[in-house]
């Protein structure tokens, strides 16, 4: 074959290269633009990397420096989910009237409201509905829930945070999310082996160079997107641990150390601050429909239930210890419809509790 000939050969298959790399670069570019939200995270890591500005408005949680993470202000389906203070509700002021009651109610996503896309319909904002009409004085029952927040992290935005809005009355609602730390190995109080930061997922040189290819953007964000940016959980599923294993953990006191002193502590600076703290049992929905509705904690469904109500009996004790009033949550009184999954309730649910919670402490106002 003569040169040329060669050299021809090779422009074409150079052009027909480019013109299918440039087809998949158009090709790969609208799927980019228009990834399923469930590749949001991984979206938002390869955006970092570019130095571009990232757009946090659908994001209900971001990293904080020292709290682990907080609540981000945003709107969803139209509807203010958190105030510009963090707070799920509507906008209220630092400073405090001082004709207003001001109740703070702090807890996980069974206080925030998880499953629930509209904030007046959680148990906190039905709350204030059922206080304000039985008193003359304005009440706020501020929502400080935190999705899958453990006492740590509470009690931490408690002190930098919650305390300078200068609550009357304080709920502390939680133990679910605690109870989980317990089940996995290599315990420690201050939840080390439970949470750390999110990854920030730096990229090298080179990989950033790739990242000039829309083929690249796509395949990185599908690639990083189970990546922790905000925070980092368990280090695995629950699926994966061993029954045996996880027994011994629930079963040993040393595992409810961190739980025990973080609410101790929370206690004792609420009474610092003249604020009246109560705390309010954990409810999980009943054991059948928590094996169908967490497949992850189907195998160690028993432990997951102790450690929960261990957690709840160190409640009662530091109640006891502190003289302080308990709010128990009784699942008798809740129809198995109303749980969505292992703890979180419908609205019929929320409105019970809501109910509840207002027999205990109406008496403090």
């Amino acid at each position: 074959m003569k040169k040329d000939s060669k050299v021809k050969i090779l422009i074409f298959n150079l052009i027909i290269l480019i013109f299918l790399w440039s087809f998949l670069e158009i090709i790969c570019t609208l799927f980019y633009r228009n990834l399923p939200s469930k590749f949001r995270n991984g979206k938002r890591i390869v955006e970092i990397n570019l130095g571009h500005k990232v757009d946090n408005t659908e994001e209900s949680i971001i990293s904080h420096p020292y709290l682990l993470y907080v609540n981000n202000p945003f709107h969803k389906d139209s509807v203010l989910q958190n105030n510009s203070l963090g707070y799920r509700g509507p906008e209220f002021s630092i400073k405090k009237d001082s004709n207003t009651i001001r109740i703070l109610v702090l807890g996980g996503s069974t206080t925030y409201g998880y499953l629930n896309k509209n904030p007046e319909k959680t148990w906190v904002a039905v709350l204030q509905k059922k206080l304000q009409s039985a008193y003359k004085k304005k009440i706020e029952v501020i929502n400080g829930g935190l999705n899958y927040a453990t006492s740590a992290e509470l009690l931490a935005s408690y002190v930098f945070r919650h305390r300078y809005i200068n609550p009357d009355i304080i709920i502390f609602h939680e133990g679910g999310n605690d109870a989980m730390s317990v089940l996995f190995p290599d315990y420690n109080p201050e939840y080390t082996h439970f949470r750390s930061n999110g990854s920030s997922a730096k990229l090298r040189p080179g990989e950033k160079f790739l990242l000039t290819s829309n083929v690249f953007k796509l395949f990185y964000s599908i690639w990083l997107n189970n990546t922790g940016v905000i925070y980092t959980s368990q280090p695995f599923d629950c699926g994966k641990l061993v029954k045996s294993d996880v027994q011994i953990r629930v079963t040993n006191d040393s595992s409810y150390v961190g739980f025990n002193r973080n609410v101790d502590l929370l206690i004792k600076l609420a009474r610092i601050d003249n604020s009246k703290i109560i705390l309010m049992g954990f409810l999980n929905a009943p054991k059948d429909i928590i094996i169908n509705t967490r497949t992850d904690l189907r195998n160690i469904v028993d432990e997951y239930i102790y450690a929960s109500e261990k957690n709840n009996e160190i409640m009662k004790d530091l109640c006891l210890l502190h003289k302080i009033e308990y709010i128990q949550l009784n699942q008798d009184l809740f129809k198995d419809e109303w749980f969505l999954d292992n703890c979180h309730l419908n609205y019929e649910g929320e409105e019970l509790k809501a109910e509840i919670v207002f027999e205990q402490i109406k008496e403090l106002l």
